[in-house]
């Protein structure tokens, strides 16, 4: 509900503006809700006990006088002991509008499979035409299925190279970039680039499935989550997600109905 009331897609005022000084009343009645969504990602960020410590410093410090916007940061920085990420979160959303959407932008995993050339033979220089080349495969993956007959989909003779690009909004805090594999296993990867785009790229024994950014679900200020994941096949689970929500919708929309 905070994220839903929190006009994240397009901020028009900063939170630390005075009240006096906003858009329109829509605009200035995103504050409490995208205040909140801002600390809860601080919250995230650095760790529940972390954060106790500095609203714990915070009140210490600050009880009964009139405290400002950047003794709120100071006191935050220094009690978390993260400067970096509650400086960051203010300069975005306190001081300015940022906005956050980081999402997957495009997923592959392919075999990386010999090509023809010249290859060192017996200490020579031989030229391997493709003909020979696609022989030499075959031959490869027929002895590795013989040696691995109960083999998943996804593994095979040739190991697999997965690139995946992350792209970036305005705002860029901290991310994971999880990658999940055909055999169940994943790695996670730190995104922490400004830049605009960060690309990712990997080689290993079995083909990539999906990606998915902020896996533990800690950047409450991304303004899109539905983009935060890409699968190399095809699922309906979205679409149908969004269908049971809307068919929900309706039923209580007529339950309602028949009760006047």
């Amino acid at each position: 509900m905070e994220r839903l009331g929190a006009s994240l897609a397009d901020p028009a005022d900063p939170l630390g503006r005075n009240s006096w000084v906003r858009m329109s009343s829509a605009s200035y009645g995103t504050v409490y809700s995208r205040t909140a969504t801002a600390m809860r990602q601080i919250e995230a960020l650095v760790g529940t006990p972390a954060m106790e410590r500095a609203m714990k410093l915070y009140y210490e410090r600050w009880k009964f006088r009139h405290p400002s916007l950047a003794d709120l940061r100071d006191a935050l920085a220094e009690g978390t002991g993260k400067p970096g990420i509650v400086n960051g979160a203010f300069n975005a959303y306190i001081y300015g509008t940022g906005r956050t959407d980081d999402r997957v932008e495009s997923l592959s995993s392919n075999e990386v499979l010999p090509l023809p050339g010249y290859y060192a033979f017996k200490g020579k220089q031989v030229l391997v035409g493709s003909k020979q080349i696609d022989k030499a495969i075959e031959k490869r993956r027929k002895a590795w299925k013989d040696k691995h007959p109960d083999a998943k989909d996804g593994q095979g003779a040739f190991p697999f190279r997965t690139v995946v690009v992350v792209r970036r909004d305005a705002a860029k805090p901290p991310q994971v970039l999880r990658v999940n594999f055909a055999d169940g296993s994943h790695r996670d990867f730190p995104v922490t680039t400004q830049e605009s785009w960060q690309r990712f790229v990997v080689t290993t024994g079995v083909k990539a499935v999906s990606a998915q950014l902020d896996p533990d679900g800690l950047v409450w200020m991304d303004a899109n989550k539905l983009n935060d994941s890409r699968a190399l096949e095809s699922t309906p689970t979205a679409a149908r997600r969004w269908f049971g929500d809307v068919a929900a919708l309706l039923h209580s929309f007529f339950a309602l109905l028949a009760t006047l």
